[in-house]
Parts: C-alpha cells; structure tokens; sequence
C-alpha cells in the first residue's frame, strides 16, 4: 500500500514562486506610488502658479478699467539677471488715496489723483528666498524666461514735477519716466522709500516668469489693452530641469487677457 506524502512543508519551487508574486506585486504599488505622487505634484504646482495668476488680474481689472486708455504707457521693464524681467505699465488713477472712491470734475470727467505702475522683476536675496541661484535665459525678444520668481510690483506714486490733485483744482499728471521706480525689493521687502512722490508698493503676485503688455495691438479693437502673464509649475519642473538654468516652457501656465479702458472721446 503506497503512503501519501505530508502536505505541511513549502516547496523551494513555491517559495520562488512567491517571491516572484510579492515582487511583482511590491513594483505595481511602486509604480502607482510614484504616479499618484506625480499627478499630485502636478495638480498642486498647478493650482499654486494658477492661484497667482488669478490675483495678478484682479489687480491689474480693478485698476486699468478705471483708468482711461489714453494715459496707458508701456516701456522694457527692469533687467535684473540677462534680459528683461517682463514690461512696466503705468496709467492715471482717479481713485482718491484716501477716500477710495472716484474724483470727477463738474463736467464729469475723471479728475486724475495718481499714477499706478505695475512692473515684474526678480527680488533681491534671490537665493535666500527660494532657494536657488537662478542663472537666466533670454527668448528672442531679449526677455528673460527661465527664472520663476518674478514679483509683479504695484506702485501709487504723486507724480512730483507736477502740482497734482492737492491743490483741488490741478489734475495728476502723467509720468514721462518711471525708471526711477523699476526697483528690485528686498526680500519681501519692497524696499522704495526713497523714491520719489512714492505713497504705497506692495507685491501683487510671486512666481512669475513674464509679463507682456501690448496696447492697441489689433486696429479692428481700438482701446484694447492685450496682457499675457505667464507662470511655471516650479515643484513639477524641479523633478526634471535644474531651474533657472533651462527653459519651463513645458511647465508654463499662460494666462492672456484684454482690457478696454474707457477711451475719452475728446482725445
């Protein structure tokens, strides 16, 4: 009569196979691991550089359609590593400083008070703030594209060569130069006391790469004010590409828009 074998003992040959099937299992859940962790990168680095853009353009609607398409100026903005951090736009603002509200004269028009500036720029204390020592690139208009950490600046300034509101009856006047006023902050420290007519400046948005304006670019939209502002996804680019010294074009999150001021129809 033939004994059966006992049954309690695990085979080298089933080990192996367990092995393999731990093995195979352990890579699957690597791999989703890994992927889960990417998309989250992606989603949150997204949502980040969208969120500044967002408050770029609210602050860019809540001044430029009160203002007057007329007094609109555009220059190159500051050059802070090899080409320029972005443009400077400036225009008048018939918002009175202290009351917030807006100043008309007895025909109704606006009754001008200052002169708004917006401006991008790479912040002095470059590596202390972020962390990185950005080296820069240029595209082939001369502007710098490859560092992410651009402020967009906000400035109220009393145009000083001019008599300006206070007297009651004399109308801001337009700035004719704002170089003076294309500072690179401190830090977080916008650093512009000793500028001249400066009243207030203040960091509208972080983390930008580039900030376009364009007046008038269409002839067939008379008034239009044309903005591109472009952000990276730094925490999914810093994955792949040393920042700063590489194109994020992959990475970028473009907001464009246009604004249409109220154009004055004695000009």
């Amino acid at each position: 009569m033939k004994r059966s074998r006992a049954t309690g003992g695990v085979t080298i040959a089933e080990l192996l196979v367990g092995f393999a099937v731990f093995g195979i299992l352990m890579s699957i859940l690597a791999f989703a691991l890994e992927r889960s962790s990417a998309i989250w990168n992606r989603t949150t680095s997204s949502s980040d550089s969208q969120n500044e853009l967002r408050k770029a353009f609210t602050s860019l609607h809540s001044d430029m359609v009160r203002t007057e398409f007329q007094t609109v100026q555009v220059v190159d903005g500051p050059t802070s590593l090899v080409g320029k951090d972005g443009d400077a736009v400036w225009f008048l603002s018939s918002i009175d400083p202290v009351t917030n509200e807006p100043m008309k004269t007895e025909d109704g028009r606006p009754f001008w008070q200052r002169n708004i500036l917006y401006y991008t720029v790479v912040p002095d204390q470059h590596v202390t703030l972020f962390g990185a020592a950005c080296v820069g690139g240029t595209d082939g208009e001369g502007y710098e594209v490859q560092c992410p950490h651009k402020f967009l600046m906000r400035k109220v300034i009393d145009n000083p060569t001019g008599v300006g509101p206070g007297d009651g009856t004399t109308p801001e006047q337009l700035l004719t130069d704002v170089s003076p006023y294309l500072t690179r902050p401190q830090g977080y420290d916008p650093n512009a006391e000793s500028e001249p007519g400066l009243e207030d400046a203040g960091i509208e948005a972080r983390n930008l790469v580039s900030f376009r304006v364009t007046v008038a670019p269409n002839p067939d939209w008379p008034g239009e004010i044309s903005i591109e502002l472009t952000a990276a996804r730094i925490d999914e680019a810093r994955r792949l590409v040393k920042i700063g010294a590489a194109s994020l074009e992959p990475f970028y999150n473009r907001f464009s828009f246009s604004l249409f001021p109220p154009v004055d129809p004695k000009s």
